[in-house]
């Protein structure tokens, strides 16, 4: 404690020291970082369950994770832990330690915000190391409401601000190898290998990429070999003991008509055509900073040594080609590598922030800084509120649900059945694994679960004494038609559906289910 009493101390010296030589650059720096974490945050303030379509089976796992020594959340008779077959931990484990303090929902928005915040922190680091200026991190907040978001890869989201953070932090170790910088690039990407360990092998090469454009001018290979070996043994340990369900085979292609498919999934995340111009604005917004940027540099032009501009050049080439290879992930990966969905639509988010490197500086004067500062924040405060807005709108159509959930008891055993999935303006069917909320809040167990595809940390239990549910068709999530009350019914005691009209007659098949209770859309059904 007294060392990091002794810490802050230092930290707090350092800052005033900052802001006495240079207070408008620092007010300009502390009102970045503000805006830049109210624009990721505010949406998830806006509604108690944010309509994220995979987040409520994350806060399933996460619930497991928080509450496993606890027998009356029955979690140890379901499921068994894979903590090192699977090891994308770091979004689960800090939602558990949050939730010792808040509530399973509050814990999740905390941990979400944390891990989307990543992106403009990883890329403030990428640009600062590129010699650009950080507050272009800023653009990062932009991407984190995009499309990824809201299928829920929260991780993944993650995992590409470790990865621009990890990138940033090699052309700082090639630059100048001090201790501090090569033990952040071995935190760095060691925190990457357990955020999300699919990312660990285009970080790697991208990685090499700086290393092959930086390295015959500074030749300073070995810190980087040191601070990426432990990473890279522990990725190697996992590939040889992988799931049987992980190691599908990879098939590339290329499909140029995924050009035309790169805005939706950057931000198109709602029916209609309301946030067109919201992206149109942020682009044209990023292109007259740019072009702002440039003109200011070229009148306010300053020697500089033949090595540091050569240094320049290499680092601006070493960034184009990393976007350029995440672009080319993004047109030759499949949609679906076994079990993994969407594969292909995630690289674009890599690839356009690594291409923000390549724009100019902004101004070194902070009087020429801060309109062109104001401009990105103002294009990324614009993204920030229509989600939120979408947010607080999807709010208020869960509450039906909110009501419902409130009258099954603790650890029920739920079977849910989505037959009507509309009502919300999300694209991503939002409402699709909401009910797993239940289960993340009051534990027990449901009809449908990720631990099925034995891709998360947990998965389902194969040793006695264990109570797992009936295995579901496949598909079944998005056709609940194929569950059977007759068969698999009988191991539920609840059943919560959703539906625009009355799905009594399909219980009538059990008489001893009987409607417990209906809102809007909601039925809840109690085996008597």
């Amino acid at each position: 404690m007294t060392g990091v009493l002794a810490l802050a101390r230092r930290s707090l010296r350092g800052a005033r020291r900052r802001f006495d030589a240079r207070p408008l650059d620092t007010l300009l720096g502390v009102v970045a970082v503000v805006i830049t974490a109210y624009a990721v945050v505010a949406p998830l303030t806006a509604a108690r369950y944010p309509p994220i379509t995979d987040l409520p089976m994350l806060a399933s796992i996460t619930s497991v994770l928080r509450h496993w020594l606890d027998p009356a959340w029955h979690f140890q008779d379901e499921f068994e832990l894979q903590l090192t077959r699977v090891p994308t931990l770091t979004y689960p484990a800090l939602g558990a330690v949050l939730a010792l303090v808040f509530p399973i929902a509050i814990a999740m928005k905390i941990s979400t915000a944390i891990f989307l915040l990543l992106l403009p922190a990883g890329l403030a680091v990428y640009c600062k190391a590129l010699k650009k200026s950080p507050e272009i991190g800023v653009l990062g907040a932009f991407v984190a409401w995009g499309t990824i978001a809201h299928w829920g890869f929260i991780s993944f989201l993650g995992s590409v601000g470790l990865t621009l953070m990890g990138v940033g932090l090699t052309f700082m170790v090639l630059e100048r190898a001090t201790a501090r910088r090569t033990v952040a690039l071995s935190v760095v990407s060691t925190l990457l290998f357990f955020t999300h360990v699919s990312a660990f092998p285009p970080y790697a090469l991208a990685v090499a990429i700086a290393v092959a454009a930086m390295a015959p001018l500074t030749r300073r290979v070995r810190p980087v070999l040191l601070a990426l070996a432990p990473p890279s043994a522990l990725f190697a340990v996992w590939w040889f003991t992988r799931p049987e369900l992980l190691r599908s085979r990879v098939s590339l292609g290329f499909e140029s008509k995924r050009f035309s498919q790169m805005t939706d999934w950057l931000f198109h995340s709602y029916r209609g055509s309301a946030e067109e111009p919201i992206l149109v604005t942020m682009l044209a917004i990023v292109a007259v900073v740019a072009a702002y940027s440039a003109a200011v540099s070229f009148f306010a032009a300053r020697s500089r040594r033949t090595r540091a501009s050569s240094r320049a050049r290499r680092a601006s080439v070493a960034a184009l080609a990393i976007a350029a290879m995440f672009l080319g992930l993004y047109l030759a990966m499949p949609l679906e590598i076994g079990i993994w969905a969407l594969v292909y639509p995630r690289e674009i988010v890599p690839a356009a922030l690594f291409t923000l490197g390549a724009l100019p500086a902004l101004p070194r004067s902070p009087w020429l800084r801060a309109p062109a500062l104001a401009a990105l924040l103002m294009g990324v405060t614009s993204a920030s509120r229509f989600v939120a807005a979408r947010f607080a709108t999807f709010d208020g159509q869960t509450k039906d649900f909110e009501a419902l959930a409130a009258e099954l008891p603790e650890a029920p055993k739920l079977g849910y059945m989505m037959f009507d999935r509309t009502g919300s303006e999300g694209r991503l069917t939002p409402l699709l694994h909401l009910p797993a909320w239940v289960q993340a809040e009051k534990g027990g167990w449901l009809s449908f679960h990720f631990a099925i595809w034995e891709a998360s940390p947990i998965r389902f239990r194969t040793t006695p004494p264990m109570d797992v549910p009936p295995p579901t068709p496949t598909g079944f999530e998005r056709h609940p038609e194929r569950f059977d009350i007759a068969t698999r019914g009988k191991y539920f005691d609840w059943f919560l559906v959703r539906s625009a009209a009355s799905p009594e007659a399909r219980f009538l098949v059990d008489p001893t289910i009987r409607l417990q209770d209906q809102r809007g859309e909601w039925w809840l059904f109690h085996r008597q």
